[in-house]
């Protein structure tokens, strides 16, 4: 037992009340709920009690008094009491998935469009048959990276907050911290789905989100089941009307990157700023199925704009590992429809002007191909500007070059959509706000 830190005192087990000395019922109590372990949430350092006790004989201690029947304690409720303390007490050292029911708070950092935010979930007691029931460490490592991933996120950039009709769907939402944490950051619809056992447990977080009254809930957050086999060929599934799916830790048997996939496919909206964002835990065990699931993403018509590597610790402990959190390295990737794939919906190529985005849609002409063929070569004779200016307008029709306000904005609804004129090489939107405001 390491007993250099100063700031604890480090206590043996025969400091704990003896039961051989018949140890008054208070001060046994009072002992074993000293004892308790805190949930851990990953970044609040130690779940060690302030005492620190030699963790390696607390076990037979607990069960000593579990197996005792206290006859000098004449109150049977005390008796109670004390042995269902010891018993908690052990589980909690015994590992994650003895640990019983527990609630604890995410605090999720702020963005230009919330105050930092904090997220409380219940979790029930963890059986091999509803992992959903846990908060993976990629929920929390992608709901902290939420407000980095804004550059990449187009449909949350652009949104007026007073007439966003954006929707966000979560897919895999478990205990629902992805989820919950795009809504109060980013004031977003945000539909959370699971399967139906973890359903109950979803809403009950979801009702515990809107009765806090430290967050905002301007935007709708509803609950759903989604059995992700059921989407697959099916013409009754979801359809595709969200401009951002969400995943953490999705993966957990070979058949779940197809399903995922598809299903993904059937929700995401077939736009150019519509976006995937995915975190992984870089597990070995389901190496096979992390490549499975890019590949399929790519067969899909999707690319990834933006990626990278982070790494945490779970709280997913064994009898042995109490105090010794596991690493896990976790592998997020920001996801968008292929601008020049065969399999894409659509093909687009975009480029910035100032503070405008202009999105094409050729066939196989670029943008700046576009805006090249849409100017007069230096020889033409002079035109009538009224003409010109109606020729030039038909050019990139054809291309059909769109603009957008690449930051949020009030007039973003008049920019948005709009298309785009070439006139005395400067870049002009043809809207009614920007009609007298070109672009050089």
């Amino acid at each position: 037992m390491d007993t250099t830190d100063p700031k604890k005192t480090y206590m043996s087990v025969l400091d704990l009340p003896q039961l051989y000395t018949r140890p008054p019922a208070v001060a046994l109590l009072s002992k074993l709920n000293h004892l308790q372990l805190e949930p851990a949430a990953w970044d609040d350092g130690d779940r060690s009690p302030a005492g620190t006790f030699d963790e390696a004989r607390l076990p037979a201690y607990l069960t000593s008094i579990i197996a005792s029947p206290l006859a000098w304690i004449a109150d049977d409720s005390v008796k109670e009491q004390i042995w269902e303390a010891a018993s908690t007490r052990l589980s909690e050292r015994s590992g994650r998935s003895a640990i019983p029911s527990v609630s604890r708070t995410f605090a999720i950092p702020a963005t230009a469009f919330a105050e930092s935010v904090s997220i409380t979930l219940h979790e029930p007691s963890l059986t091999a048959d509803n992992l959903g029931h846990k908060t993976w460490l990629a929920s929390f490592l992608l709901a902290k990276r939420l407000p980095d991933l804004l550059p990449h996120l187009p449909s949350l950039r652009y949104h007026d907050k007073r007439e966003s009709n954006d929707r966000v769907i979560e897919l895999g939402a478990g205990t629902g911290l992805v989820g919950l944490a795009v809504a109060a950051l980013f004031d977003v619809d945000v539909h959370l789905t699971d399967l139906r056992d973890i359903v109950p447990n979803l809403q009950s977080n979801v009702d515990t989100y809107r009765a806090d009254a430290t967050v905002n809930k301007k935007r709708c957050v509803s609950v759903g089941e989604l059995d992700w086999s059921k989407t697959l060929g099916s013409d009754d599934g979801p359809k595709a009307t969200y401009d951002l799916v969400v995943a953490a830790d999705p993966l957990y048997s070979p058949e779940h990157p197809a399903w995922l996939v598809t299903t993904i496919g059937h929700v995401l909206r077939k736009h150019e700023t519509a976006r995937v964002v995915v975190e992984l835990p870089l597990r070995d065990a389901y190496a096979p199925d992390v490549e499975d699931f890019t590949k399929r993403m790519s067969v899909l018509g999707l690319v990834i704009e933006a990626e990278g590597l982070e790494k945490g610790f779970d709280d997913w402990q064994s009898a042995h590992q109490m105090h010794a959190r596991t690493e896990v390295e976790c592998w997020w990737a920001v996801w968008r429809w292929a601008l020049d794939s065969k399999s894409s919906p659509f093909q687009t190529a975009t480029m910035v002007f100032g503070l405008l985005t202009l999105a094409a849609l050729p066939t196989t002409i670029g943008v700046a191909e576009a805006i090249s063929s849409g100017k007069k070569n230096e020889g033409d004779e002079e035109e009538d500007p009224t003409v010109a200016s109606t020729t030039e307008a038909q050019r990139m029709r054809k291309f059909r070059l769109q603009c957008y306000c690449d930051a949020p904005s009030s007039k973003a609804k008049e920019i948005n959509g709009g298309s785009v004129i070439l006139r005395d090489d400067r870049v002009r939107p043809s809207t009614s706000f920007f009609s007298a405001h070109p672009v050089s």
